[in-house]
């Protein structure tokens, strides 16, 4: 019998056997209390009869384990109405699911070649995007740009985009130069950290009165030796927070840098080190600048640095502030951001009738050149003979160190790029006797002949 109720489907937890307690009158109270909703599958309340026809149900639940249940007996009339409202909301639904779905992938396809930015966002920025006429020619237009082998993808394309790290490698801080210029106009201290999130942009601000008697009573207590020691970890620390270098050359370079100042100087660099540590740290990025430079040019003549044509302009541009009045542009409005003279030059150009259409590239979002250094140039332009043009243009001020390592790039690109592709650094009255550099009115009949 009881492996009959085990195939039943019950257990030894499912049945009880009743025990002799003893009880005194507090216990038989609450026993005839628990009798009332003492449950009725016990064993002492079934009786022979009871037990039989368990029995008989098991055996038959046994017989039919093998056999699959169609489930003929049951009448399903009453539930036709439940089954058939049910069965019309969902249709209902999956056939509004599928619409959307199909609405949606219309919608894909017809907006898969507009460029436009959407929702709230679109909404606060000025979109521009090429002019009609120039689509077709502007979407097959690739502009070289300086790359290096590399491992080919799966699309076969074996050559990376250059980037300035790049040319950082093998750069050792150990040996170069750390004559700093530490002549400062403040005796202020200030607190500079770089974000942890956003841009790694170094922030600064003052420190206040509290901090700096802190820290100047504890710079004080140390001895020359110990002040010395204090402000070369401060400010090896903070140069390398983002752990650029190895913190022995950080280390090594700071204490050379600092090797030259007086005991009694100390103090003031203890009061200001974040001041002096962007000193150091300028120094630091002008003489890495200059060996990515040399690996540069040596790359270019062993032949390791190529120009491949790679970039291709944008649909669409979002300038902050705009201008659509000058002929010719390629967008449909440009960057107005044009200072006077650059203004003049590309009036200048336009008013060639050589120039099939212009355009103002954005600093730090459009194309550049990518050398040891990134340089935008202010205008590229292509001229109605198909020659496309990058041109730069500086007043007489800006004739510094830094135009002519934009002119010495520039060239470097003209010369490795095919024959279509030109460089010009345009000035007002100054000739800097460089190659590439030019008067404007010089460069404007040279440009009315190209």
């Amino acid at each position: 019998m009881v492996k009959a109720l085990n195939e039943a489907g019950f257990s030894r937890k499912d049945y009880r056997v009743a025990e002799d307690i003893s009880q005194t009158s507090d216990e038989s109270h609450m026993e005839n209390a628990a009798d009332e909703y003492k449950p009725k599958d016990d064993f002492q309340y079934y009786g022979q009869e009871q037990m039989d026809a368990i029995s008989r149900e098991a055996e038959l639940k046994t017989e039919m384990a093998g056999t699959d249940d169609t489930f003929a007996d049951i009448d399903t009339s009453q539930s036709d109405f439940v089954q058939n409202d049910t069965s019309r909301e969902l249709s209902s639904m999956l056939t509004q699911a599928e619409q959307q779905v199909q609405d949606y992938d219309e919608a894909t396809r017809e907006t898969a070649d507009v460029p436009f930015v959407g929702g709230e966002l679109g909404d606060m920025m000025n979109q521009y995007e090429i002019q009609e006429q120039y689509r077709e020619e502007v979407e097959n237009l690739r502009i070289p740009q300086f790359c290096v082998k590399g491992i080919a993808d799966l699309f076969g394309n074996e050559y990376d985009l250059l980037e300035p790290e790049n040319l950082s490698e093998g750069f050792s801080l150990a040996n170069q130069d750390s004559q700093v210029n530490f002549e400062l106009s403040t005796g202020d201290a200030v607190s500079i950290d770089i974000q942890e999130q956003g841009e790694a942009v170094p922030k600064y601000k003052k420190v206040n009165k509290v901090d700096m008697e802190r820290l100047q009573k504890y710079f004080d207590g140390l001895s020359n030796r110990g002040k010395r020691r204090q402000c070369i970890e401060q400010i090896s620390k903070q140069i390398n927070k983002n752990d650029r270098y190895p913190y022995e050359d950080i280390h090594d370079y700071v204490k050379r840098a600092l090797s030259v100042l007086r005991d009694d100087e100390l103090e003031l660099v203890a009061n200001s080190y974040q001041i002096y540590a962007r000193k150091i740290q300028e120094k630091i990025d002008e003489v890495e600048t200059v060996y990515r430079k040399n690996q540069f040019i040596r790359k270019i003549d062993t032949g390791a640095i190529l120009c491949h044509e790679t970039y291709s302009l944008p649909k669409l541009i979002t300038p902050t502030n705009a201008i659509d009045s000058i002929p010719y542009s390629l967008y449909e409005s440009e960057a107005d951001n044009m200072n006077g003279f650059e203004r003049q030059v590309l009036d200048a150009m336009v008013g060639t009738e050589n120039v099939r259409w212009w355009h103002r590239i954005i600093d730090r979002r459009g194309f550049y050149l990518n050398g040891w250094f990134k340089h935008y140039p202010d205008f590229m332009v292509m001229t109605k003979s198909g020659k496309l043009l990058l041109v730069e243009a500086k007043g007489d001020h800006l004739d510094g160190k830094n135009s002519q390592e934009k002119l010495i790039l520039g060239r470097d690109w003209q010369n490795l790029a095919r024959q279509g592709y030109r460089y010009f650094m345009v000035f007002d009255n100054k000739d800097i006797g460089l190659d590439g550099a030019y008067k404007l009115d010089t460069f404007i009949e040279m440009l009315k002949e190209m």
